[in-house]
């Protein structure tokens, strides 16, 4: 007799879970980025006349990029033989260019018009992008899993 055991890349997703993870998903990143804002914005000196770090801007935002995450989940669950494995994929190249931005901006503020954009201040975006995609990712591909 042999003993299967399937890894977490080779586990099928439950479909019927993916909008309930989805909103978990959703919710649990705009609180996570919420609170990692107030940590940010008591630490460090950010400016406070930069629109992208307030934490209306950033819960929008959160929102908005975490939901198109989710559809993306959705569809490659839909079509992926290996659908956690591929998300990963997806997800860490959506993740590394969403930052190049950023990057870009803190190398050199005066390219992008926003006011009281720094380079301390295009660096702590990145750190949003970096919590909302470890709790995305992580709650879609473990929260979906049929058991």
């Amino acid at each position: 007799m042999t003993t299967y055991t399937q890894t977490t890349e080779m586990k099928e997703v439950d479909n019927g879970r993916i909008w309930k993870a989805g909103l978990l998903a959703i919710g649990a990143s705009v609180v996570a980025n919420l609170a990692t804002f107030f940590v940010l914005s008591a630490l460090l000196d950010l400016p406070s006349d930069f629109p992208p770090l307030s934490a209306g801007a950033i819960a929008i935002m959160t929102v908005l990029f975490t939901f198109i995450a989710v559809v993306v989940f959705a569809i490659v669950a839909r079509v992926s033989k290996r659908p956690i494995r591929t998300y990963w994929i997806i997800a860490t190249v959506a993740f590394v260019i969403s930052i190049i931005p950023n990057l870009l901006a803190a190398m050199n503020p005066a390219m992008f018009p926003f006011p009281g954009g720094t380079t301390q201040a295009f660096l702590a975006l990145i750190v949003f992008h970096v919590v909302a995609f470890l709790v995305t990712v992580g709650i879609l591909t473990t929260r979906t899993i049929k058991k």
